[in-house]
């Protein structure tokens, strides 16, 4: 009956893959500059001046 507590891997990535980390990381940095990206050049992009024209 003895239960022996849950041990980590010595991995610091857990039970998920290293290849699974990039891809969060990639979502995330995504996410932060969509949001970045709403507030900062949207804004600027109806004045005169400022913001990026492709």
């Amino acid at each position: 009956m003895e239960e022996k507590p849950s041990d980590r891997p010595s991995k610091g990535y857990g039970k998920h893959s290293r290849k699974y980390w990039i891809i969060v990381y990639l979502v995330i940095a995504v996410i932060v500059y969509g949001l970045i990206y709403l507030v900062f050049i949207h804004k600027s992009s109806g004045s005169s001046g400022g913001g990026f024209s492709y």
